[in-house]
């Protein structure tokens, strides 16, 4: 399997895992890496049917139900996705950047902002140079109304990131609202500036 995985022979791959399946139905982390194969094929329902299998068999298998957050994130569907990394940081004591950073956006866009704190705090305590992570803390106090909180966390995205376009267009919109139309033509030119490049 590793052999036609690299090889990119997904459909000879496929037939595999099936053979293995027949023989093995209830082993778990092969309908994992059936459904990492159907995903890249663009196979995502049938890719989900499989990763709902792997639940079955095992609720708290890891790479199940990570795999299961990024697709439902990539289909729209943020609270499922959400419930996913919940039960991944909350219930199994999974302390990975990448789903902290996942975990962190998906509560912003569903508004559960007392998720997204704590996300980003167990983020930070794993890489506090994490560009994302300050990113979706900018957010976090944007919506909670404490702009200079929100200002520092950008200031420390753009000290990560100079060229952080989206960080640099919330500064300039934080500062259009604050009445410093300098500071935010400013920020504004220089995020104009980043997608010239």
């Amino acid at each position: 399997t590793v052999c036609l995985e690299f090889s990119g022979e997904y459909d000879e791959l496929l037939k595999t895992y099936d053979d293995f399946l027949s023989m093995t139905p209830n082993f778990a982390p092969i309908w994992v890496k059936k459904a990492d194969i159907l995903r890249k094929l663009g196979r995502y329902e049938e890719a989900l049917l499989c990763l709902n299998r792997a639940l079955e068999l095992n609720p708290n298998e890891k790479n199940a139900l990570y795999s299961k957050g990024m697709l439902l994130l990539a289909r729209g569907m943020f609270k499922e996705a959400a419930g996913c990394f919940k039960k991944l940081i909350d219930e199994l004591g999974v302390r990975r950047i990448d789903i902290m950073r996942h975990a962190a956006m998906v509560s912003l866009m569903i508004n559960d902002l007392e998720s997204a704190e704590r996300y980003i705090k167990y983020g930070l305590e794993i890489r506090d140079d994490d560009v994302f992570l300050w990113y979706y803390k900018g957010e976090l106090y944007e919506r909670l109304g404490t702009l200079e909180d929100a200002v520092k966390c950008y200031e420390k995205v753009l000290e990560l990131d100079p060229n952080h376009t989206n960080a640099l267009l919330n500064m300039a919109r934080i500062y259009e609202k604050l009445g410093d139309i300098e500071k935010a033509i400013d920020y504004y030119n220089r995020a104009l500036n980043n997608k010239k490049r």
